[in-house]
């Protein structure tokens, strides 16, 4: 997500003195959102490799171990062999219907009848970082003085994911499922007998030794985890003119509430005069205000800009009612200048008594 936009400042003030290079006006947009973190895919599943070997084979006198090492040795393709069948072939027999080459079902010799697997996808991506957001903007009549001390920089992009390392496929990489048979003689040795990884009684037929399928495992390359996309624009804040043209701009009706308040309290306590050189500047810029023609607008900014109006009328009547009591006999209570109220008879009485005791006295 985007960071949040720096919020803008409208200023409405007729002189600004800013001493020192001090920022007095920050509007600066917030980082954006860190990037989600991502999760790698889990890795492929390894399985045993077949030694090329059968051991046990039935043979004349004892069992026998047979090997197909030289055979897989010479394959061009160079597979590591993980997945095999076993032939057998039964001589035929009086009285028995089983004969020729059938598969060993009674003592099934495979090994490794998984295939190893690829490596999985990155369970979750890594995420995007979200960008900053928008510097604000300072809305016055002083953009070029401002400059200086205005920090209205855009915010800067969010943490960005770490990287997902890469994930291995299963071993070995290249696999093949491989057909094998052998001839089990019961009466006589066969002409290879002993030697070439054959057996005394058992002959590794080599009509039967074929590569059914292959196959090879993919591992997942490093996943990178994507930076912040590149702004096309600049989105800093700027130094903008206020939305009026009005003369009288730089009276506004909370300067104005300000200006009362502070007027009033003044008058209480018996110096309105400190009020007065406020009302002299205040007064005069807020009735060219109130003489000044706004241009015409529509819709809800017609709406504000009456209502904007009418907050200044209001006001204007207030300070005109405080400057014209300031200006009359009376203070802030409505009492005579020099009135001084009467005492309780609870007073009155406690002088008396004081006064009498000093007469005695």
């Amino acid at each position: 997500m985007n960071g949040q936009n720096g919020g803008s400042i409208f200023l409405y003030a007729r002189d600004i003195d800013t001493p020192g290079n001090s920022n007095r006006f920050i509007t600066n947009g917030s980082p954006g959102q860190d990037a989600q973190l991502g999760q790698k895919g889990e890795p492929g599943t390894s399985v045993t490799p077949w030694n090329g070997k059968i051991d046990g084979a039935p043979g004349w006198l004892a069992p026998e171990n047979l090997s197909w090492a030289r055979e897989i040795a010479g394959l061009h393709w160079s597979p590591v062999i993980v997945y095999w069948e076993q032939l057998v072939h039964i001589q035929a027999r009086k009285g028995s219907l089983q004969h020729g080459w059938v598969k060993n079902w009674q003592k099934p010799k495979i090994i490794g009848n998984q295939w190893p697997t690829d490596a999985l996808a990155p369970a979750k991506i890594p995420g995007t970082p979200g960008p900053g957001g928008d510097g604000g903007h300072v809305y016055s009549c002083h953009g070029a003085r401002l400059q200086s001390v205005s920090a209205q920089t855009k915010g800067g992009s969010g943490k960005k994911a770490v990287d997902l390392d890469a994930v291995k496929g299963g071993t070995p990489t290249k696999s093949c499922k491989l057909q094998v048979g052998y001839r089990t003689h019961e009466f006589l040795p066969h002409g290879e007998a002993g030697v070439n990884g054959n057996g005394i009684m058992n002959w590794k037929d080599p009509k039967y030794f074929q590569v059914i399928e292959r196959r090879t495992t993919r591992s997942y390359p490093k996943y990178p985890a994507p930076d912040a996309k590149p702004d096309p624009i600049d989105r800093s804040g700027l130094q903008k003119a206020l939305p009026t043209t009005n003369p009288s701009y730089w009276v506004n009706p909370l300067t104005l509430d300000v200006l009362a308040s502070y007027t009033r309290d003044a008058f209480r306590v018996g110096s309105p005069e400190v009020a007065k050189p406020l009302l002299d500047e205040y007064l005069p810029a807020l009735e060219v205000g109130l003489r000044w023609t706004p241009p015409q607008k529509t819709g809800a900014a017609a709406s504000q800009q009456e209502m904007l109006q009418l907050d200044l009328v209001l006001r204007h009547s207030e300070l005109l009612d405080l400057v014209q009591r300031i200006n009359g006999p009376n203070d802030f209570f409505g009492n005579p200048a020099g009135w001084i109220p009467g005492l309780s008879f609870q007073s009155n009485f406690s002088a008396y008594k004081n006064e009498i005791k000093g007469a005695i006295a």
